[in-house]
């Protein structure tokens, strides 16, 4: 009688610990695959918003630009129109108008420009 326990018993167990282990393998595996998944989805999800705020930036930047400007040097006309026109074609492309916008003045930003610091936040995302 304890012969046909022990027979009957230890398939029994070693049948539990096997469907016990695969069924951890197998959530192992659907953790690991949902980790990749939403690594990629925040890797996506960091670029583009280091693309919009280095879009918006350099916007906010120029009108900070406009509004602690230094009055423009002798001879600096040609540059002053440039400028002017620049600005009138790229309200134009965003459906703006330039509207009795003067530009009077402009100065040199001394910051690292936008692109550079969105070129280097892109690569520090990268992790190599």
């Amino acid at each position: 009688m304890a012969n046909e326990v022990v027979t009957v018993g230890l398939p029994t167990m070693g049948l539990g610990l096997l469907v016990t282990f695969v069924a951890l393998i197998l959530i192992i595996v659907i953790v690991y695959i949902l980790s990749v998944v939403t690594r990629e989805k925040k890797k996506n999800a960091a670029a583009e918003e280091v693309i919009e705020r280095s879009i918006a930036k350099p916007a906010a930047e120029a009108q900070a630009a406009m509004i602690e400007a230094k009055p423009v040097q002798a001879g600096g006309d040609e540059t002053l129109a440039v400028i002017t026109a620049a600005l009138a074609a790229y309200m134009a492309a965003q459906g703006g108008s330039m509207n009795g916008l003067v530009v009077k003045s402009y100065r040199r930003a001394n910051a690292v420009s936008p692109w550079a610091r969105a070129g280097r936040s892109a690569q520090i995302n990268n992790k190599f």
